[in-house]
């Protein structure tokens, strides 16, 4: 029967990969940030990630999610970019789920 990996060892294993587990970004008032998230292998499932913005202007924030490949095409860094249209400071945090 195999093991399960426990949090604390998948944690690790993604903090070498420089995946991300959570950031939060502060985008002011027609500014805008992207966030790579990490690098993933072609063969891998696409990653779930949960964006939560405060406060809650979301018909006023302009979001999307690349797939930038490498050079080799094995891997790929995915990237979010946000844009802030609000006319109020909001925090936009990215959690994996």
């Amino acid at each position: 029967m195999a093991s399960k990996k426990s949090s604390t060892q998948t944690h690790y294993l993604q903090s070498l990969l420089g995946r991300l587990r959570r950031k939060t970004l502060t985008i002011t008032p027609g500014n805008g940030k992207a966030l790579n998230v990490g690098t993933f292998k072609t063969n891998e499932p696409i990653p779930e990630y949960t964006i939560t913005i405060v406060p809650n202007v979301k018909d006023d924030i302009g979001m999307s999610k690349e797939r930038l490949k490498s050079a080799g095409g094995r891997s790929y860094s995915l990237v979010y970019q946000f844009q802030n249209f609000s006319e109020k400071t909001c925090k936009v945090t990215v959690r994996q789920k």
